[in-house]
């Protein structure tokens, strides 16, 4: 992809990047109005990574002039891969669901199955960390509604905070999903 938005949180933040078909050129955005930047140069084949520390509880946007696959690296907890930017994802998360907003007057709504709903609007760079069904909390380990966020402009979200340690992942947007599966037998 080539651009990429995620609210990070807990220990200490690196990015890593593979260019699979051409030098590119990563540009880290990062806080509200995305002021701060870090360039990180990455060659055709190779990986390369940030050297600066993002301070936690902040929204990145993650700009590359070509295609790049890009991992978040959160000390030694809650490492996961990133996905480009969607106006739509779908999870089940953890304690919470952690949203960042690439753009001002990004308006965000998340249905839960249980038929309850959540919303905010949000600026660029602005983070929501979604406590749960209607707001009144999820719950560890997964066993909490599945939710589907839907927004009018990019935005990123993850599940963090499982409760039983160093575990985030990407909500995926709907083109990931399967329809069919095959289970090996013997």
């Amino acid at each position: 992809g080539t651009s990429f938005v995620y609210r990070i949180d807990r220990g200490t933040n690196t990015f890593y990047f593979y260019a699979p078909f051409g030098d590119a050129l990563v540009t880290i955005y990062r806080g509200v109005g995305f002021g701060s930047n870090e360039n990180v140069t990455v060659a055709n084949g190779t990986v390369a990574n940030s050297s600066t520390d993002i301070p936690n509880d902040q929204t990145v946007w993650i700009s590359s002039n070509a295609s790049v696959l890009a991992f978040h690296q959160g000390g030694s907890n809650d490492n996961f891969v990133l996905h480009p930017e969607s106006t739509e994802w779908w999870g089940v998360p953890s304690n919470n669901l952690d949203i960042g907003a690439k753009q001002a007057g990004t308006n965000v709504t998340v249905y839960w199955s249980d038929g309850t709903t959540s919303s905010q609007s949000m600026n660029a760079g602005d983070q929501w960390r979604v406590g749960g069904p209607a707001d009144g909390g999820a719950d560890t380990e997964g066993d909490t509604a599945a939710a589907h966020v839907v927004a009018d402009k990019p935005i990123g979200a993850v599940q963090i905070a499982d409760s039983d340690g160093s575990d985030t992942t990407t909500l995926l947007p709907e083109y990931e999903l399967g329809k069919e599966y095959y289970v090996p037998q013997n």
